[in-house]
């Protein structure tokens, strides 16, 4: 598995409008250099997994009305069936970014990256995936540091970044129950804190 490192960035201060019309741009950018699909004379679409509480909310329909590939991504939502058990869906993706490094895993992760200007955030992305821990729940389940516990050890600083690759496992994921409408809106209330790559 590869990781684009050069589309790594790092967004602040943007309105929703604006993170979604970057997003798109870089969506389309991907797009361009996508592999052809075997059997077809088309490219095989990227996929943009989209924090979807809170401010990610409007990104997300924005994205969907202009026609990107997303997916909704609730993290709260209850984890797929999966050995090891997962607590939530964020425990779960947090748990496919740990098989992806595992070095006895075949199939490990190669970080692809030519701009040198990308290599700070890059060795971001490293630090944050290698320093959250997990524990587990009463019912052995897998629990993953909160974002809140992972500031608190780390001077203020968050995990943005293994946040953002952890979303991308949700392109794959079979859930065990979709969140209802009404769910969905309570979910996509304006929270004080959010953030969306």
């Amino acid at each position: 598995r590869l990781i684009l490192a050069d589309y790594l960035e790092k967004i602040h201060g943007m309105t929703t409008d604006a993170l979604a019309a970057r997003v798109r741009a870089i969506y389309r950018e991907l797009s361009a250099i996508s592999p052809m699909n075997p059997g077809t004379d088309q490219r095989i679409r990227p996929i943009v997994c989209v924090d979807a509480i809170g401010i990610g909310a409007g990104v997300f329909d924005m994205l969907k009305a202009w026609q990107v590939n997303v997916r909704e991504v609730i993290v709260s939502e209850i984890a797929p069936d999966t050995s090891p058990r997962c607590f939530r869906f964020r425990d779960w993706l947090y748990w496919q970014v740990r098989e992806l490094f595992n070095p006895e895993n075949e199939s490990g992760a190669l970080i692809v990256y030519k701009n040198v200007n990308k290599r700070a955030m890059v060795d971001q992305l490293i630090v944050e995936c290698g320093d959250l821990r997990f524990t587990y729940t009463p019912t052995e389940a897998v629990m993953v540091e909160s974002k809140i516990s992972y500031r608190r050890r780390n001077s203020g600083e968050s995990c943005n970044f293994a946040d953002a690759l952890a979303l991308t496992f949700a392109k794959s994921a079979k859930l065990r129950n979709k969140p209802t409408a009404g769910r969905r809106a309570r979910l996509r209330r304006p929270t004080a804190v959010g953030w969306v790559v």
